[in-house]
């Protein structure tokens, strides 16, 4: 198996400014995977990007502290980006022909968050969740033809940041190149994200002085598959919607995961497990008692 980030410096020397140009590739059983995200970060001066679905070249200037940098792709009609490196959370829609839009952020009990009515051109349109604190949230996109949502968990450290949903007016278009400024002598960390085929999930980190070529290798976040089970509400009722679940379904649901070999964990432990500590499993009898949002991380080993 071979799975590595290359990253090429080539020092140009153009209007007074030093340049190193980055090129990414992840390869993974002999096949080219797109990376998911690449996070730059200026330790010096405490500064930083995230670049989402990145170009596979990339710059460093030293320079003025200008960003210049690609953030979207264009694959699917209503996408959800969801990223471990940021407490912004983008996502896009497609819409075939001008038309009223809505869009609605709520809780798991329905409650509004934000909301957004505008009539959109047809095209591709941007947005950015910001905030929001560690919970699930529903994102529910109306347009005249249809109707679509998708759930999110945001994992976000600062718990102060309200939630705020953002629309890019300018539809947004890939750039030539990406770049992030640096000044001589400057620490840069890089981190990547990337998923393969199998959803098993790669990640590389490394602290340099930009001066000359270097290889980096994607390690393995965890030798285990995770899977997310997401129930908003365990009642004691027949369950009313397919956010609902029943205790006794619950219950049978757990029951045959284990029975599966597969390993529930909760969130903070997932955490633990990202740290390369061991875990113990979640105390199953107590997960029942539970009538808030329910998330439930299932770790399934490697064959």
């Amino acid at each position: 198996m071979r799975t590595i980030l290359i990253l090429y410096f080539f020092s140009v020397l153009a209007f007074g400014q030093k340049k190193y140009v980055l090129k990414f590739e992840n390869y993974h059983n002999n096949h080219l995977l797109k990376i998911d995200s690449i996070k730059i970060i200026n330790i010096s001066r405490q500064i930083d990007t995230t670049l989402y679905y990145p170009n596979d070249v990339f710059e460093l200037i030293e320079s003025n502290f200008e960003f210049d940098f690609n953030v979207f792709d264009n694959q699917k009609r209503f996408s959800v980006i969801n990223n471990i490196n940021s407490c912004e959370t983008y996502f896009r829609i497609s819409i075939d022909m001008d038309q009223p839009v809505q869009i609605t952020v709520t809780d798991v009990s329905g409650r509004v968050i934000q909301q957004f009515r505008k009539r959109l051109a047809s095209g591709k349109h941007y947005f950015t969740i910001q905030g929001g604190g560690n919970n699930v949230y529903i994102i529910n996109v109306d347009t005249r033809r249809s109707k679509d949502h998708a759930k999110i968990f945001r994992q976000c450290d600062n718990k102060s940041l309200s939630l705020n949903l953002l629309y890019s007016e300018e539809t947004q278009s890939e750039n030539d190149k990406n770049t992030f400024d640096f000044r001589r002598g400057d620490s840069i960390e890089v981190r990547s994200y990337s998923v393969d085929f199998d959803d098993e999930v790669f990640i590389g980190n490394e602290i340099f002085i930009p001066t000359e070529s270097r290889i980096f290798k994607f390690k393995k976040f965890t030798d285990y598959k995770a899977l997310v089970i997401m129930y908003h509400k365990i009642t004691l009722d027949t369950a009313s919607d397919l956010y609902e679940r029943s205790v006794w379904d619950f219950e049978n649901d757990l029951t045959y995961i284990k029975n599966k070999g597969y390993t529930v964990v909760s969130i903070e432990e997932l955490e633990d497990i990202y740290k390369g500590k061991k875990v113990s499993e979640v105390n199953l009898s107590s997960l029942h008692l539970m009538t808030a949002s329910v998330l439930i991380i299932i770790l399934q080993p490697h064959c």
